[in-house]
């Protein structure tokens, strides 16, 4: 399914008209079909890791919405570590250095 989004997404849009002045439009490509894997085999990991622990599909529900919310807004998408309370900073950091030990594996 990643690579038919991929497929549908990539192309038509025409993002691979970025790396043509680098002559880098292969490993470009490569390299966001790869992500799109790794997002897409993270959602269903955590999706199971959610069903799997919650007592219904109700609750697995809310837990998932509720960590979508945290992981967008302690990314550093939405506000930055100097803009963010002592509690929050330190939260920045717990996402930040588990988004990092995903990327490593």
């Amino acid at each position: 399914m990643a690579v038919f989004c991929f497929l549908v997404w990539y192309y038509p849009v025409g993002l691979y008209r970025n790396a043509e002045w680098t002559d880098s439009v292969n490993i470009r490509a490569f390299h966001t079909v790869l992500l799109i894997i790794v997002a897409f085999l993270f959602a269903s990991s955590l999706a199971h890791l959610l069903i799997a622990g919650a007592p219904n599909e109700e609750i697995a529900g809310a837990f998932a919405t509720l960590l979508s919310i945290m992981l967008y807004a302690f990314c550093g998408i939405l506000a930055g570590p100097t803009s963010l309370p002592r509690f929050w900073i330190f939260m920045y950091r717990v996402c930040c250095s588990l988004s990092l030990k995903n990327s490593m594996n």
